[in-house]
């Protein structure tokens, strides 16, 4: 009996140091396509400052002293922001590629800052947008690039493996739960784990179990829809308190032109009703391309350049053409 608990224990081991060795390995092997991202305790992930990444197979990559991918920041000049997630952030393209590069080219005052930050959902943009904004002089304009699902990116505490912060909202107070982000957490672990996702996340009944032993959380809909109008509404009255001015785009999915999705339809009644400025990009990506809108993109989401250069002429054309030229209070740009 104790040789067999002995071998038992032993196997035991001799597994779990087996398991490590791959993860570990694997780990250290892989190509891992957000190298430009790093853990932050406060908003889950943030991209590495000062990073140059000339060679990836995308394009390069280069962030500023603020993990900005744009140039360093000129304090003499007025700042537009753009914030968003992987669609703002011109993910699979290279600097010269991205929706800020375009935007930039096209001012010849104002300088453009790309704080967007892939697989960020609003609560995150939010976040932050009020973080970072005291780091930057002269803040003219935000530009927020909203995609359809940022509203079930607010209602989870688990993106793309990774934790977040989570908002509630009980019918009265807002709070946010889960910060400080712990590194070490489970959901982080099985996120960098090659077994979790080779044998684990294929099976949804082990996959749920693992969620369960992580702690992953997810609200409803409906109270996202509320932390999302809450936010929105706190943003602008926090740009205004700092001077500055705010503008939804609404971004298209690739699939988007000819049957909107009930949470693209949802942002933009809830803009229109409060008053928010908005740019409807569906409608007028539609009218300035009449052609096949498909082409616009590399994936289901995300601009090719001449997207990007579209959609900056776009944005141009609404806020910055004329001197001054700000849209009137609620007014949807078509």
């Amino acid at each position: 009996m104790p040789n067999f608990l002995l071998f038992l224990v032993s196997s035991i081991l001799a597994l779990t140091l087996g398991c490590l060795i791959i993860d570990v390995s694997h780990y250290f092997l892989r190509r891992d396509p957000f190298t430009f991202i790093s853990f932050d305790s406060y908003l889950g992930w943030s991209p590495i400052p000062n990073l140059s990444l000339p060679d990836r197979p995308s394009g390069s990559i280069h962030t500023n002293s603020k993990g900005f991918r744009s140039e360093e920041i000129d304090p003499k000049r007025s700042q537009i922001l753009i914030a968003g997630d992987s669609v703002a952030w011109g993910y699979g393209l290279p600097d010269n590629q991205t929706l800020s590069f375009y935007l930039q080219n096209k001012l010849k005052n104002e300088q453009v800052q790309n704080l967007a930050v892939p697989g960020y959902g609003l609560d995150q943009s939010y976040l932050r947008l009020k973080s970072d904004i005291g780091q930057i002089p002269y803040v003219q304009h935000v530009i927020l690039v909203l995609f359809a699902n940022d509203l079930e990116d607010i209602a989870t505490n688990t993106l793309y493996g990774k934790r977040k912060p989570l908002f509630r909202f009980d019918g009265t107070n807002l709070k946010l739960t889960g910060v400080p982000v712990q590194r070490f957490n489970i959901r982080n672990l099985l996120a960098e784990s090659w077994l979790y996702k080779r044998f684990v996340e294929p099976s949804p009944v082990l996959a749920n179990l693992f969620s369960k032993m992580a702690g992953d959380k997810k609200i409803s809909i409906k109270e996202a829809s509320d932390i999302c109008e809450i936010l929105l509404e706190q943003l602008v009255a926090f740009l205004k308190e700092k001077g500055a001015d705010l503008t939804v785009v609404l971004s298209p999915s690739r699939n988007e032109f000819s049957d909107r999705s009930e949470a693209y339809k949802w942002f933009e009644n809830f803009l229109s009703d409060h008053k928010i400025n908005f740019i409807d990009g569906a409608t007028l990506i539609a009218r300035k391309y009449p052609g096949d809108q498909r082409t616009l993109y590399w994936d289901g989401a995300h601009y090719s350049a001449s997207g990007n250069a579209l959609l900056a002429e776009i944005i141009f054309d609404a806020l910055f053409r004329e001197t001054n030229n700000q849209p009137e209070s609620g007014k949807e740009l078509r």
